[in-house]
Protein backbone atom coordinates (compact mmCIF):
# COMPACT_ATOMS: atom_id res chain seq x y z
CA UNK A 1 0.00 0.00 0.00
CA UNK A 2 1.12 3.65 -0.49
CA UNK A 3 2.77 4.84 2.73
CA UNK A 4 2.90 8.35 2.77
CA UNK A 5 6.60 9.94 4.21
CA UNK A 6 6.53 11.66 7.02
CA UNK A 7 3.22 9.55 9.09
CA UNK A 8 4.13 7.92 12.53
CA UNK A 9 2.13 4.86 11.24
CA UNK A 10 3.95 2.42 9.37
CA UNK A 11 2.94 -0.24 7.02
CA UNK A 12 4.84 -3.80 7.59
CA UNK A 13 4.54 -7.08 5.87
CA UNK A 14 5.96 -10.14 7.64
CA UNK A 15 8.88 -13.30 6.44
CA UNK A 16 10.62 -15.87 8.50
CA UNK A 17 13.67 -16.87 8.70
CA UNK A 18 15.23 -19.66 6.25
CA UNK A 19 13.86 -22.49 7.77
CA UNK A 20 16.32 -24.74 7.97
CA UNK A 21 18.60 -22.12 8.99
CA UNK A 22 20.85 -23.32 12.05
CA UNK A 23 22.25 -22.10 15.46
CA UNK A 24 20.06 -20.66 17.99
CA UNK A 25 17.87 -17.72 18.56
CA UNK A 26 19.05 -14.49 16.65
CA UNK A 27 18.25 -10.91 17.71
CA UNK A 28 18.14 -8.69 14.74
CA UNK A 29 18.28 -5.25 15.63
CA UNK A 30 18.56 -3.61 12.12
CA UNK A 31 16.70 -0.15 11.55
CA UNK A 32 13.37 -2.35 10.96
CA UNK A 33 14.48 -3.85 14.44
CA UNK A 34 11.27 -2.41 16.18
CA UNK A 35 7.56 -3.18 16.00
CA UNK A 36 4.79 -1.11 18.61
CA UNK A 37 7.76 -0.90 20.64
CA UNK A 38 8.39 -4.35 20.57
CA UNK A 39 11.59 -5.77 19.09
CA UNK A 40 11.05 -8.42 17.00
CA UNK A 41 12.83 -11.65 16.75
CA UNK A 42 14.65 -13.81 13.80
CA UNK A 43 13.99 -17.26 15.04
CA UNK A 44 15.50 -19.76 12.95
CA UNK A 45 12.63 -22.80 12.42
CA UNK A 46 14.73 -25.83 13.61
CA UNK A 47 14.77 -24.02 17.19
CA UNK A 48 10.85 -23.58 16.49
CA UNK A 49 10.32 -27.32 15.11
CA UNK A 50 11.76 -28.04 18.30
CA UNK A 51 9.40 -26.12 20.73
CA UNK A 52 6.35 -27.01 19.21
CA UNK A 53 7.20 -30.45 17.68
CA UNK A 54 4.74 -31.74 20.91
CA UNK A 55 1.64 -28.55 20.42
CA UNK A 56 -1.35 -29.61 19.34
CA UNK A 57 -4.64 -26.98 18.51
CA UNK A 58 -7.04 -25.54 21.21
CA UNK A 59 -9.53 -28.32 22.83
CA UNK A 60 -12.75 -28.19 20.10
CA UNK A 61 -10.15 -27.23 17.08
CA UNK A 62 -8.58 -29.34 14.66
CA UNK A 63 -6.28 -28.92 11.66
CA UNK A 64 -7.53 -29.97 8.21
CA UNK A 65 -6.71 -29.34 4.51
CA UNK A 66 -9.72 -28.29 2.73
CA UNK A 67 -9.88 -28.87 -1.56
CA UNK A 68 -11.86 -25.85 -1.86
CA UNK A 69 -14.27 -22.95 -0.80
CA UNK A 70 -17.16 -23.61 0.75
CA UNK A 71 -20.47 -22.36 1.93
CA UNK A 72 -18.74 -22.18 5.34
CA UNK A 73 -15.86 -19.39 4.19
CA UNK A 74 -19.01 -17.23 3.41
CA UNK A 75 -20.04 -17.67 7.10
CA UNK A 76 -16.27 -17.18 7.97
CA UNK A 77 -16.25 -13.98 5.79
CA UNK A 78 -19.46 -12.92 7.74
CA UNK A 79 -17.91 -13.17 10.88
CA UNK A 80 -15.03 -11.17 10.20
CA UNK A 81 -15.82 -8.54 7.37
CA UNK A 82 -16.66 -5.45 9.77
CA UNK A 83 -13.28 -5.60 11.15
CA UNK A 84 -11.65 -3.38 8.92
CA UNK A 85 -13.47 -0.50 6.91
CA UNK A 86 -11.39 -1.35 3.69
CA UNK A 87 -10.75 -4.93 2.53
CA UNK A 88 -11.46 -7.17 -0.21
CA UNK A 89 -14.61 -8.74 -0.14
CA UNK A 90 -13.43 -12.48 0.83
CA UNK A 91 -16.31 -14.57 0.18
CA UNK A 92 -16.11 -18.48 -0.96
CA UNK A 93 -16.30 -16.66 -4.85
CA UNK A 94 -13.39 -14.99 -4.38
CA UNK A 95 -11.46 -16.96 -2.84
CA UNK A 96 -12.37 -20.21 -5.58
CA UNK A 97 -11.71 -17.47 -8.31
CA UNK A 98 -8.06 -16.39 -6.67
CA UNK A 99 -6.82 -19.36 -5.31
CA UNK A 100 -8.57 -22.47 -7.51
CA UNK A 101 -9.22 -21.12 -10.74
CA UNK A 102 -5.37 -19.91 -11.33
CA UNK A 103 -2.35 -21.11 -13.02
CA UNK A 104 0.84 -21.99 -11.17
CA UNK A 105 1.55 -23.83 -8.28
CA UNK A 106 -1.42 -25.30 -6.89
CA UNK A 107 -2.34 -23.35 -3.70
CA UNK A 108 -3.03 -25.29 -0.23
CA UNK A 109 -5.96 -24.70 1.80
CA UNK A 110 -6.03 -25.35 5.62
CA UNK A 111 -7.93 -24.44 8.50
CA UNK A 112 -9.05 -25.16 11.89
CA UNK A 113 -12.26 -26.84 12.29
CA UNK A 114 -14.86 -26.17 15.20
CA UNK A 115 -16.85 -29.86 16.58
CA UNK A 116 -19.58 -28.52 14.36
CA UNK A 117 -17.46 -28.71 11.01
CA UNK A 118 -17.43 -24.47 10.56
CA UNK A 119 -14.18 -23.13 9.85
CA UNK A 120 -12.68 -20.81 13.17
CA UNK A 121 -9.67 -20.04 10.74
CA UNK A 122 -8.29 -20.25 7.60
CA UNK A 123 -4.83 -20.37 5.72
CA UNK A 124 -4.20 -20.47 2.45
CA UNK A 125 -0.28 -21.33 1.59
CA UNK A 126 1.74 -20.95 -1.84
CA UNK A 127 4.48 -23.32 -2.91
CA UNK A 128 7.80 -21.52 -2.78
CA UNK A 129 9.71 -22.13 -6.31
CA UNK A 130 13.45 -21.75 -5.28
CA UNK A 131 15.34 -19.31 -3.06
CA UNK A 132 14.22 -16.58 -5.46
CA UNK A 133 10.19 -16.90 -4.59
CA UNK A 134 9.68 -18.60 -1.09
CA UNK A 135 6.30 -20.03 0.32
CA UNK A 136 4.21 -17.65 1.47
CA UNK A 137 0.93 -17.39 3.73
CA UNK A 138 -1.25 -15.31 0.85
CA UNK A 139 -4.17 -15.61 3.50
CA UNK A 140 -4.65 -15.70 6.83
CA UNK A 141 -8.48 -15.08 8.19
CA UNK A 142 -9.92 -15.59 11.30
CA UNK A 143 -12.27 -12.56 13.60
CA UNK A 144 -9.93 -10.08 15.15
CA UNK A 145 -11.47 -10.88 18.21
CA UNK A 146 -10.44 -14.94 18.08
CA UNK A 147 -9.26 -16.26 21.06
CA UNK A 148 -4.94 -15.85 21.03
CA UNK A 149 -4.80 -20.05 21.06
CA UNK A 150 -6.92 -19.72 17.54
CA UNK A 151 -4.44 -17.35 16.01
CA UNK A 152 -1.02 -19.30 17.02
CA UNK A 153 -2.26 -22.69 16.40
CA UNK A 154 -3.49 -21.05 12.61
CA UNK A 155 0.25 -19.84 12.16
CA UNK A 156 1.67 -22.85 13.86
CA UNK A 157 -0.22 -25.05 11.12
CA UNK A 158 1.23 -22.38 8.73
CA UNK A 159 4.76 -23.27 9.78
CA UNK A 160 5.08 -26.87 10.45
CA UNK A 161 3.59 -27.12 6.39
CA UNK A 162 6.56 -25.29 5.38
CA UNK A 163 8.76 -27.59 7.45
CA UNK A 164 7.65 -30.51 6.50
CA UNK A 165 8.24 -29.51 2.83
CA UNK A 166 11.42 -28.71 3.48
CA UNK A 167 10.88 -24.90 2.26
CA UNK A 168 13.99 -22.23 2.73
CA UNK A 169 11.96 -19.30 4.23
CA UNK A 170 8.02 -18.56 4.40
CA UNK A 171 6.68 -14.94 4.06
CA UNK A 172 3.42 -13.36 4.75
CA UNK A 173 2.23 -9.81 4.73
CA UNK A 174 0.48 -7.99 7.89
CA UNK A 175 0.44 -4.27 9.10
CA UNK A 176 1.04 -3.77 12.48
CA UNK A 177 -2.28 -2.75 13.45
CA UNK A 178 -3.78 -6.48 12.69
CA UNK A 179 -4.45 -9.30 15.59
CA UNK A 180 -2.35 -11.56 13.55
CA UNK A 181 0.84 -9.79 13.71
CA UNK A 182 1.28 -10.02 17.71
CA UNK A 183 1.51 -13.73 17.05
CA UNK A 184 3.35 -13.60 14.08
CA UNK A 185 6.34 -12.23 16.15
CA UNK A 186 5.95 -14.61 18.69
CA UNK A 187 5.91 -17.65 16.58
CA UNK A 188 9.38 -16.16 15.40
CA UNK A 189 8.66 -14.20 12.33
CA UNK A 190 9.96 -10.65 12.16
CA UNK A 191 8.93 -7.66 10.66
CA UNK A 192 10.43 -5.17 7.46
CA UNK A 193 9.18 -2.07 5.90
CA UNK A 194 6.85 -2.85 2.73
CA UNK A 195 8.77 -0.91 -0.17
CA UNK A 196 6.68 1.67 -1.57
CA UNK A 197 3.82 0.32 -3.46
CA UNK A 198 0.80 2.06 -5.08
CA UNK A 199 -3.00 0.81 -4.85
CA UNK A 200 -5.74 2.67 -7.11
CA UNK A 201 -8.80 3.10 -5.37
CA UNK A 202 -12.26 4.16 -6.31
CA UNK A 203 -14.02 5.25 -3.67
CA UNK A 204 -17.63 3.33 -4.32
CA UNK A 205 -18.77 3.96 -0.96
CA UNK A 206 -20.39 7.59 -1.55
CA UNK A 207 -22.69 5.55 -4.15
CA UNK A 208 -23.85 3.37 -1.12
CA UNK A 209 -26.80 5.14 0.04
CA UNK A 210 -30.75 4.06 -0.47
CA UNK A 211 -32.04 4.75 -3.76
CA UNK A 212 -35.11 6.61 -1.49
CA UNK A 213 -32.20 9.27 0.41
CA UNK A 214 -32.45 12.15 -0.78
CA UNK A 215 -29.12 13.41 -2.40
CA UNK A 216 -27.41 16.09 -0.06
CA UNK A 217 -25.85 19.23 -1.89
CA UNK A 218 -22.63 18.13 -3.15
CA UNK A 219 -19.50 19.69 -1.63
CA UNK A 220 -16.40 19.15 -2.95
CA UNK A 221 -14.27 19.62 -0.24
CA UNK A 222 -16.55 17.46 1.91
CA UNK A 223 -16.34 14.84 -0.37
CA UNK A 224 -12.57 14.79 -1.03
CA UNK A 225 -12.03 15.01 3.58
CA UNK A 226 -14.17 11.43 3.62
CA UNK A 227 -12.11 10.10 1.08
CA UNK A 228 -9.35 10.97 2.68
CA UNK A 229 -10.57 9.87 6.10
CA UNK A 230 -11.10 6.53 4.24
CA UNK A 231 -8.42 5.65 2.38
CA UNK A 232 -5.39 7.39 4.21
CA UNK A 233 -5.94 6.20 7.32
CA UNK A 234 -3.49 2.97 7.73
CA UNK A 235 -5.88 1.07 10.36
CA UNK A 236 -9.23 1.02 8.07
CA UNK A 237 -7.10 -1.04 5.22
CA UNK A 238 -6.08 -4.80 5.76
CA UNK A 239 -4.59 -6.40 2.83
CA UNK A 240 -2.60 -9.79 1.91
CA UNK A 241 -0.37 -11.10 -0.43
CA UNK A 242 -3.00 -12.45 -2.04
CA UNK A 243 -4.26 -9.04 -3.18
CA UNK A 244 -1.08 -8.48 -5.24
CA UNK A 245 -1.48 -9.13 -9.19
CA UNK A 246 2.12 -9.76 -8.84
CA UNK A 247 2.16 -13.13 -6.54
Amino acid sequence: PHRRRGQHERDERTMAEPVRAGGGEQQREGEHGQTGGDRARALPLNRWRQRQSKAAPPSGLRWRELEDFDARADRLWESLRGDFALQCVRDSRYLQWRYRQVPGPRHRIFALLREDNEIAALAVLRPGEGLDRPAQITELLAPAGAPAGTWRALIRGCLAWAWQRGESSLQCWMFSHCAAHPHLLEAGFFSEATPDYRLLVRPTFLEERPAAAPAPPFSAAAWLEQVRRAVYEPSSWYLSIGDADLF
